[in-house]
């Protein structure tokens, strides 16, 4: 984190690390070209597969037998392939079903690109084929993703660390976001998630993350990177 931070010091000619905090308090354009440097955004539809296979089989039935409306929130949703990942499962499963899907990122670059829906040969390889059949068109040398799976899903500007979360969600998704963390916020942003869902809820991390449960008695971990609020 150091040498990135001082590495874009030096690109806006900024001497000293007071110097440039200066700047980026001072010119929001450089601050908000900063957050988006810093920010990481690895992701494609699908990723880690086993997980989808997880919320398909089990989860996504599970939650759908309520009949309600389904509330699942995408937190770090990147360019929105998770999001639109999870659609597609909704769809497959019960096209019927009533959901709505929230997707929110600190990124406003990503928050664009998941809004247009158009993604790279690259980011749908991980689509099986009948899935990229049914939901994606070909548009020049990208692929758009089908208007109906757009439909219930907003994409919203949200900060894990400061702005207050939404409430009862039947599913968060905030994976590869915690690694990032310092170990306090880790909790902070854990029990806000915790808080966040509703009895019965479910909360899926990453594959690398880890999430101390001792402080939470209403939770169960199902499997590993999967947890479940019982009350």
């Amino acid at each position: 984190m150091e040498r990135r931070v001082r590495e874009y010091a030096q690109r806006n000619n900024c001497a000293t690390l007071t110097a440039f905090w200066e700047t980026l308090t001072s010119r929001t354009n450089i601050l908000q070209q900063f957050l988006d440097y810093l920010t990481i955004n690895v992701t494609y539809f699908f990723r880690d597969p086993e997980q989808f296979q997880e919320l398909r089989q089990t989860v996504l039935p599970a939650l759908l037998q309520s009949g309600r409306e389904l509330f699942i929130w995408s937190a770090g949703c990147a360019n929105g392939s998770e999001a639109y990942s999870l659609k597609m499962l909704l769809h497959e499963l019960a096209p019927a079903a009533r959901t709505y899907l929230l997707a929110t990122d600190i990124d406003r670059a990503s928050l664009a690109h998941a809004r247009r829906g158009l993604f790279s040969a690259g980011d749908i390889q991980h689509v099986p084929a009948a899935l990229r059949e049914r939901y994606f068109t070909s548009v020049d040398s990208a692929y758009r993703i089908d208007a109906q799976l757009r439909t219930g899903i907003e994409f919203q500007l949200h900060d894990l660390l400061y702005d207050p979360y939404p409430q009862q969600a039947d599913l968060i998704l905030c994976r590869n976001v915690y690694i990032y963390l310092a170990p306090s916020a880790q909790q902070r942003v854990f029990r806000s998630c915790y808080e966040a869902l509703r009895v019965g809820g479910y909360l899926l991390v990453g594959n690398s993350e880890r999430l101390n449960t001792r402080r939470f008695h209403g939770l169960i971990s199902p499997s590993p990177h999967l947890y479940q609020k019982i009350h």
